[in-house]
């Protein structure tokens, strides 16, 4: 039962009628009130008017935030985000909603609110629910507190980690780098109202709004600052409509983005006077030469932004200049500030040049220190048996022993091969064991160690601080016989056995540096490795992303590079660093090693490499309706594409409809999806038209197109149809002839052949990539593709096509029709109809292509499992032609004619791999349809008998379909 119907709203000492239809914009920093009147009953249903002393104890006021309130409307759960501001005096809980007793008591609710007070009083919106018994039997209405005037109220760029006192530029320095995509967070106010409900009564005070303007009225631009004193940038003398700040200047001629401000927008759902908006910038690579020319001295460099908001409608331009403010959030209901910066910092160098320069370093190192390679046992008391490595983040995957004394003699040294890993951003154990270690309490030599060290330590068994180099002798190391050992044992009175005769020792360099292993590789004592123990060591491990972006990323995945700046092609870029690791390079790859010594075996590197955790597939379907795919059922989504060059940009459908009238463009839609999992979380990967796959799928329909054009299947078929429905008109516009309707009727009625069908493509399958452990070599890993394919049929073709009749329908071969029908009628002619030739010729073609492929895999280490595919497609056109002549002509006996017409048409499908260049080019060549004729007319007596042969040239050759030029691209 409706019990409450409205209520007052109070400010600057006017009163307002509020009711469901309401909105209230309130004022920050004046004092407002709601509450209901009892004077005259005015807000009460008439059958429900309490006393005054009942409702003071009966009237409830319970608020709470707009978005949180959908969230309880949607899943009707208790959530504890009531009243923000409300001091509980509620009496009785209140279930619905969770409002549990908060909730004010009473005839009214008052508000103050300042912009201080609570950062989420500015702007945000309210429901406020006034009820007797429960939410529902009273009114309830949006509110927000806002200021007077709309505004941009500021922006920023996430926090960036250590980059003010960092001494070094390096992998984890906290700077970005050139190429990369961040985001730029920034928020308005009044600008525009989001999710006001539509139709609603907007009750407000002093406040300069125009709650009636549009997104489409409010134009975003944003433009690129320098400070004004650094001397490596040159202002911007392009005219603007706005100014920056004093102490900044423009260093780009056209604004870093500029588009429409709604494409931005975080979210819309929410009733709220503030909108959060979310701007992917890429920090451009030619920045580094325009910008940052000073790099050896600044290796890095910090760049601002301005932000300005035109509404077209009035003419307004609102500005935001860079600010260093706080910023805030909620998490749990608290709120919570955010590490935030007004400007972003880069490094002069790319993240891939600082990546192979680590690389480079790891590899300069391993070749300084000297990998030992033992083939037989030493015996030096001080020393271990075996090492072993395993990978803490897979259970199932079984410890590589590197290491084995005991099986020396037998490859047991496997310190030049790696154990390869899978990681991504989060890290992950990595164990490094010593089996049967004797470090303590036995006699050391210190064995390339420092001056007076011993290998009894931890610290010195895993050197991941100072490390000597062996010194070298060729390709192997210098071994010295191990007399340090031998007068140790003698001057302790213990026997030298054969063994310990045997024992050689390598020498240390004493030419080289010694080297700091974790420093040269990037590495950090208790983040990135611990000790486990005396006789274990982890590494924690992850793969560091190369996040940058570079136009040739873009290319790779289909795209082309025009509109830099659009928002489209900016939301490309901030997942285009993805597409990296599909195209994968060995280069990519990210080692560790761990030199483990002791004096028996000294400086014996553990080596582990680390491959991206990425997997990535795509799927495609068309015609079919048992697809075949990979990975799982996938979730298609249609793509369109046309297969003329140029034709998959977007075009008005004015123009597209046009074009397809007139150039006959075919459009498909093609079933498609693609996507990848990074770190175990999906998303969706949208490519280019340029996409390899794409492109052979391009291919395959313009075979398909070409066999339609070649055999006239679109205008035998035009053709059939209008006669059938009594429209058929001759390329020169005529009525078609009774008698060729006629010989339709005839030969359709004899079930014969009478046009070629050429049957639609019905395709799909897909590709998947990842990176796998090797079969082969399970201590290894590497990329591992798996490809499905079936293609049942990808077309097929059959059938004859009438030339005779259907050259009235087809212009480029009406003329050749046309002299070769005049022959005969000539002899017709002649003969005063007393030789009655009947001829046809048709144009045959007979093609049924099926190809499949079935769990085709390729591994990087193991190579192809279930063979090599190559495809190459003959197709045969011919004409199939014959002459019917009956001839009686009294005094001269009998006569004979004979014809022969041959035709004959080259056609060619190719696709090569070309491994060297990665690249797969792929030819449609059609060399053209002639027909040749020859004839000979030859009357004679009953007493001579003679056999004519037809001459060598025809009498008469003639192009049916003139050859097409070559049609090429390449699909990888």
């Amino acid at each position: 039962m409706k019990k409450i119907k409205s209520c007052y709203y109070e400010v600057n000492g006017k009163k307002f009628l509020v009711n469901d239809n309401s909105a209230i914009l309130m004022q920050i920093g004046k004092d407002h009130k709601f509450f209901v009147e009892f004077a005259t009953n005015e807000n009460f249903e008439q059958d429900f008017i309490p006393k005054k002393e009942a409702a003071i104890s009966q009237v409830k006021w319970a608020y709470i935030l707009s978005y949180s309130f959908s969230k309880l409307e949607k899943n009707k759960a208790k959530q504890d985000v009531w009243g923000y501001f409300i001091k509980e005096n509620g009496t009785v809980p209140i279930k619905k909603y969770g409002i549990d007793k908060n909730y004010i008591l009473g005839n009214e609710i008052t508000f103050s609110p300042t912009s201080q007070e609570n950062p989420f009083w500015e702007g945000a919106g309210y429901v406020m629910i006034l009820f007797i018994d429960e939410p529902g039997d009273g009114i309830s209405f949006p509110f927000m507190a806002v200021k007077n005037l709309p505004e941009i109220r500021g922006y920023y760029f996430n926090k960036q980690k250590n980059i003010e006192n960092n001494p070094e530029i390096g992998i984890n320095d906290g700077f970005y780098n050139y190429n990369t995509t961040i985001k730029l967070y920034f928020s308005t106010h009044m600008l525009p109202i989001k999710s006001l409900p539509k139709g609603s009564n907007v009750i407000q005070d002093g406040i300069n709004v125009d709650v009636a303007t549009e997104w489409e009225n409010l134009q975003l631009t944003i433009e690129l600052l320098d400070e004004d004193g650094d001397t490596q940038t040159t202002a911007s003398t392009k005219e603007r409509e706005y100014r920056c700040d004093n102490g900044y200047k423009f260093i780009l001629d056209k604004p870093l983005i500029e588009g429409e401000l709604n494409k931005f927008i975080e979210d819309q759902s929410s009733l709220s006077a503030n909108c959060s908006f979310i701007v992917p910038i890429t920090i451009e690579l030619d920045w580094k030469d325009k910008f940052h020319k000073n790099h050896k001295a600044q290796p890095t460099k910090k760049y601002y932004v301005m932000i300005a908001i035109k509404n077209k409608k009035t003419g307004v331009i609102y500005i935001c200049n860079p600010k260093d403010e706080q910023w805030f959030q909620t998490v749990d209901n608290k709120i919570e500030q955010i590490p935030t910066s007004h400007f972003f910092a880069v490094k002069y160098n790319s993240f891939d040049v600082i990546l192979r320069e680590l690389e480079a370093k790891k590899n300069n190192q391993i070749q300084y220190i000297g990998d030992v390679q033992y083939t037989r046992k030493e015996y030096d008391p001080c020393g271990y048996s075996m090492i072993e490595i395993s990978d803490e983040g897979d259970e199932d995957r079984k410890p590589f022993v590197v290491f084995d004394e005991n099986k020396l003699a037998d490859s047991g040294d496997k310190t030049s091969q790696t154990f390869d890993i899978i990681r991504g951003d989060a890290k992950k154990d990595v164990l490094i064991s010593l089996k049967e270690l004797h470090n303590k309490n036995v006699m050391c030599m210190g064995v390339m160690l420092p001056k007076n060290e011993k290998h009894d330590s931890k610290e010195n068994v895993f050197l991941m601080d100072t490390i000597l180099a062996a010194k070298k002798l060729g390709n192997d190391y210098e071994r010295v016989e191990d007399t340090k050992h031998k007068k140790q044992l003698r001057k302790s009175n213990i026997a030298v056995t054969a063994e310990n005769e045997n024992d050689t020792d390598v020498m240390v360099d004493e030419k080289q540096p010694a080297y700091d292993v974790e420093k040269v590789q990037n590495l950090v004592a208790g983040t990135d490795y611990e000790y486990a123990g005396e006789d274990k060591l982890k590494l924690k491990l992850k793969y560091l992303y190369n996040k940058s972006y570079d136009n040739a990323i873009l290319k790779a995945i289909g795209y082309e590079i025009d509109e830099q700046y659009s928002a489209a092609n900016l939301k490309v870029k901030e997942i285009a660093w993805v597409a990296r690791y599909i195209f994968w390079k060995d280069y990519f790859v990210q080692q560790y090693f761990v030199p483990v010594s002791t004096c028996r075996y000294p400086n014996q590197l553990v080596r582990t490499r680390v491959f991206p955790n990425l997997e990535w597939w795509i799927n495609v379907k068309y015609e079919t309706e048992e697809p075949v795919y990979v990975r799982q059922t996938p979730n298609y989504k249609h793509r369109e594409f046309f297969t003329e060059k140029g034709q998959n940009k977007k075009l008005k459908e004015s123009r597209l409809k046009e074009k397809e009238k007139n150039w006959k463009i075919k459009k498909y839609e093609l079933d498609f999806e693609a996507g990848f999992k990074i770190d175990g979380e999906e998303n969706p990967l949208i490519p280019g038209d340029g996409f390899p796959l794409l492109n052979a799928i391009n291919f395959l329909l313009k075979a398909y197109e070409t066999f339609k054009e070649i055999t006239f299947a679109d205008e035998a078929k035009e053709g059939e149809a209008a006669i059938a429905s009594g429209t058929a008109r001759t390329t020169d516009g005529s009525p078609s002839s009774k008698k060729m309707v006629a010989r339709w009727k005839l030969r359709k009625g004899r079930g014969l052949p009478f046009r070629i069908e050429v049957s639609t493509p019905a395709f799909s399958g897909g590709i998947q990539g990842k990176f796998a452990q090797s079969k082969s070599k399970p201590n290894e890993m590497g990329a591992f593709y798996f490809l499905e394919f079936a293609a049942k049929p990808l077309f097929g073709i059959k059938g004859e096509l009438d030339l005779l009749f259907y050259a009235q329908f087809i212009g480029p071969i009406g003329q050749a029709m046309y002299r070769l029908s005049q022959i005969v009628k000539k002899v017709n002619y002649l003969t005063l109809g007393a030789i009655r030739i009947d001829y046809y010729i048709n144009v045959g073609a007979k093609v049924d292509f099926n190809l499949e492929i079935k769990a085709l895999e390729y591994h990087s280490v193991d190579g192809w499992d279930g063979g090599e595919i190559q495809f190459y497609i003959p197709i045969e056109v011919y004409l199939n032609a014959g002459v019917d002549v009956n001839a009686s002509i009294e005094g001269i006996g009998s006569i004979s004619a004979d014809a022969r017409i041959e035709g004959k048409a080259e056609f060619e499908v190719r696709a090569t791999h070309d491994e060297r260049n990665n690249k797969c080019p792929a030819l449609l060549k059609f060399n053209g349809l002639t027909g040749k004729v020859w004839l000979k007319f030859n009357a004679k007596d009953d007493a001579k008998s003679e056999e004519g042969e037809p001459e060598e040239e025809p009498d008469h050759k003639f192009s049916i379909i003139d050859p097409k030029d070559p049609w090429n691209i390449d699909i990888i």
